[in-house]
């Protein structure tokens, strides 16, 4: 992957950061910081996911082989890397919540939810609970997470926040008093 280390370099330029050609376990790309520390760029993407949640001070939850749950500025998130396709997903769930007998919030959060995924990174999608009469609110985002990522404790920080800049959009369109309806002129 050198051409993720090229971009990794340019980026550290960029903003700044040391750019050390020292510590390449290759030869052929520098090992990548991690506030300081340096990760070897083998490192696969589930090690590299809990030193990233360690270096972040978050209260890990549960571990079990296939998810961590983790609480992060008093959110609980869960987060499942996959080694093969070197991809990191997290999941920020139930974190808004209506009755299903209320169908004028449903539809509003609804239509929030549209919004929010036109204009967000993070993808929000929504639950049926008939049984218990609710409707719950989530919110899921995957990420490509290799060693070479410059700092990849901020990324994963930078992800994290995300997830809260989706949610503040969700309920601002979510209050909005007047809501557009997309070709309501074309109904006449």
């Amino acid at each position: 992957m050198k051409w993720l280390s090229d971009i990794a370099q340019r980026a550290r330029k960029l903003f700044g950061l040391p750019t050390s050609e020292a510590g390449s376990s290759d030869g052929n790309a520098p090992d990548v910081l991690m506030s300081g520390v340096h990760i070897d760029n083998s490192m696969s993407t589930s090690t590299l996911m809990m030193h990233c949640i360690r270096s972040l001070q978050c209260n890990i939850l549960n571990q079990d082989d296939d998810i961590v749950y983790f609480l992060y500025q008093g959110e609980q998130f869960a987060a499942t890397p996959d080694n093969d396709s070197h991809t990191l997903t997290v999941w920020d769930m139930s974190w808004y919540r209506v009755p299903l007998d209320d169908m004028v919030k449903y539809a509003d959060v609804r239509r929030a939810i549209n919004l929010t995924n036109m204009n967000m990174l993070v993808k929000v999608f929504y639950l049926e609970h008939v049984k218990e009469n609710k409707l719950d609110v989530n919110s899921m985002m995957t990420v490509l997470f290799v060693p070479q990522i410059p700092y990849p404790d901020f990324y994963l920080r930078n992800l994290l926040c995300n997830f809260f800049k989706a949610q503040h959009y969700f309920m601002r369109k979510l209050n909005e008093q007047v809501v557009t309806t997309p070709c309501a002129d074309r109904a006449e």
